[in-house]
Order: structure tokens, then sequence, then C-alpha cells
């Protein structure tokens, strides 16, 4: 500090102007000041995240409207890779939450759409037959906690009925998993004879002999 004050002196001395000097340091220090608090806040939420563990590198998560895999961690943010290719930057201090997608299990539920007049208990007895085929099978069993299991009519419209489907798995198994069964569904059904509903729209069409009759009767 002594030596500061001597050159300021030394300088004042010399003819030089110090006032924009220090004004200009007066500018940078606050700056710096605020950027020093942007610092410690990350520093300190990144802390807080990984005391509570709420993410590890490998790790699938959501943050806001963004979703990808950890793939490095620094002191103040971190790296997500989105699945599609793009590696997000994110400060610890700007997260408001975290999901995390990678941790214990995931449910995962299935819905489709069938004629009014489908056969439900013999739809369940499908879905039965196919879960049961799919925890024999030693490549995808080791994945599944819960089979699937046929949890009945979700909601109905003109066009048919919406039945759900369900089951878990460890995380990251979830995708192959569906895939496989909606594929076996799919199989199964067209075998069964079973359709999925199809949209249509009915358009009521009118005699023109009926319209020219009635126009007739509007001149009289």
């Amino acid at each position: 500090m002594l030596i500061v004050l001597v050159v300021l002196i030394a300088l004042t001395e010399a003819g030089v102007a110090i006032g924009p000097m220090l004004a200009g340091a007066g500018i940078f220090g606050v700056v710096l000041g605020m950027g020093a608090q942007s610092l410690l806040k990350d520093i300190l939420a990144g802390v807080f995240y990984i005391i509570d563990d709420a993410f590890r590198i490998g790790k699938y998560i959501e943050i806001g409207t963004l979703r990808g895999e950890v793939e490095t961690i620094s002191l103040r943010s971190m790296q997500v890779r989105h699945h599609r290719g793009a590696l997000h930057t994110i400060p610890y201090g700007t997260i408001l939450s975290i999901s995390n997608l990678s941790r214990d299990w995931v449910i995962v539920k299935i819905v489709f759409q069938l004629p009014l007049d489908t056969d439900l208990v013999r739809l369940k007895q499908i879905v039965k037959r196919i879960s049961a085929e799919y925890m024999e099978n030693n490549k995808l069993a080791p994945f599944i906690l819960q089979p699937l299991k046929f949890q009945g009519v979700d909601e109905f419209d003109l066009n048919g009925i919406f039945v759900r489907l369900k089951f878990i798995t460890i995380p990251g198994e979830q995708f192959v998993i569906r895939r496989e069964l909606l594929l076996r569904l799919k199989t199964a059904f067209s075998e069964e004879g079973i359709e999925f509903a199809k949209r249509s729209v009915t358009v009521n069409s009118i005699d023109p002999k009926a319209i020219a009759a009635a126009d007739d009767h509007d001149e009289l």
C-alpha cells in the first residue's frame, strides 16, 4: 500500500493526471468484485450439488429444457452432452433444479388407441403372455425390475379406447426395452387380428332435389 502511495505521489509531482487512473481503477474494482461474486456463487452452488449427490459423471440429467449425459465436472461448471451431440457448459449458479434420469429405476408407460369393440380380456392375456416371454429373455430380463403390466382403459373418445401399459426398468435401458416391446406388441396384435384405432371423418350429404324443393318452397 505504501509503495502504491509513493508511486501516485511521484506521478503527481511529475505532472501526470492520476484522476482518470483512479476512476478507471475504481470501475475495474467494481467489475472484478461482481465477477468474484458470480464465481463464488457458482462454486458454492456446485459444492452443495455435489454434497447432495445430485449428479455424477456419466449420468443422464435434465436441467430446464436441456438434457444430456454429464461428461465433465469442474470447479464452477459442468459439461453436458446432448444425445444429438451438442455439448452444453452450465455454470452451477444458474441451475434452479436438476432432474437425474439415471437414478435407481425408471417407470415407462405405453399408451395406444384401439377400436371401441376391442376384447379387453383377450388383450390383457396377450400382454401377459408377452410379458412372460420377456422375463425369460436372458438379454433383457436382467434390466427389467417390474414386468410389463396391463393397466386397463385410460380414456376413450369417438375413435376408440386408450389403453395403458407400464413396466419398470434400470435407467438407461428403458429405450431399448420399449422399442422391443412395441415391436412384439405390434406383431402379436397382427397375429391375433387386433387393429389399432383409425381416425375417421363422417360427412353427411344432402340430396340436391331436397335442396331445390326447399328453395321453391321459400319462393312461394
